[in-house]
C-alpha cells in the first residue's frame, strides 16, 4: 500500500520565495509543523493509501483528465487559515485567480471516481500549506506575525503546467513526498 496525492507542481524558484517569507515560521516548530519548501504544492485530490496494483490505472486516468489541458499563469496571493473561524489548524498562501484550478480538479475528481475513489466532500480551494498547529494551542505571537505579514512578491507568478501523483512517505523527521507520475501540458 502507498498513500498516494495528485498535486500541482510549484517551480522551485516560487518555493524559495514562499519560503523566505515565511522562515520565520521555524522559530515556533515546537508549537507548529512547518511545511519545508521542497514539499510545497497544490494538491487536487488526496487518494490516501492505494494498493500497488491500482497505480498503473491512477496513473492513464490522470494523464486522460489533465493531458489535454492548457498551461495557464497563475500567482501565490493571500494568506489564509483553516478552519475559518475559530482554532486555526493550517496556515496556507492562496493561489490567485481562485478559480484557475477549479477545473483541472474536477477532472481529476471525476476520473479518480471511475476507479472507485470517493468524492471529496469539501469544495476545492487553491492553496499551499505552509504549516499545522495540531492539537496545541498557537502561540500568540505567531498570530500576530502571521497577521502582519505583507503581500507576497510579484516572483510567485508561475505557469500551472504539470500534475504529479505524489506518494507521501511518513519518516519521524516528516513527511517526504516521492514524485510517481507528472503529466507536463
Amino acid at each position: 500500500m502507498k498513500r498516494l496525492f495528485i498535486a500541482l507542481d510549484i517551480p522551485d524558484t516560487v518555493r524559495v520565495s514562499l519560503g523566505g517569507a515565511v522562515e520565520w515560521m521555524a522559530n515556533y516548530e515546537g508549537s507548529v509543523k512547518v511545511v519545508p519548501p521542497e514539499n510545497y504544492h497544490v494538491t487536487l485530490k488526496f487518494l490516501g493509501s492505494v494498493a500497488d496494483e491500482k497505480v498503473p490505472a491512477i496513473r492513464e486516468a490522470l494523464e486522460r483528465a489533465v493531458g489535454s489541458l492548457s498551461a495557464g499563469e497563475v500567482r501565490l496571493e493571500g494568506w489564509g487559515v483553516f478552519p475559518e473561524k475559530g482554532r486555526p489548524q493550517v496556515f496556507w498562501a492562496g493561489v490567485e485567480p481562485a478559480e484557475a484550478l477549479r477545473p483541472m480538479a474536477e477532472r481529476i475528481e471525476l476520473a479518480m471516481q471511475t476507479l472507485g475513489f470517493a468524492k471529496e466532500a469539501r469544495s476545492f480551494q487553491s492553496h499551499v500549506t505552509l504549516a499545522r498547529s495540531g492539537d496545541g494551542p498557537v502561540p500568540s505571537a505567531f498570530l500576530a506575525l502571521w497577521n502582519a505579514l505583507p503581500p507576497l512578491a510579484s516572483s510567485t507568478a508561475f505557469q500551472a503546467n504539470t500534475v504529479t501523483l505524489y506518494e507521501s512517505q511518513t519518516l519521524p523527521s516528516g513527511p517526504v513526498y516521492r514524485p510517481m507520475s507528472s503529466i507536463h501540458f
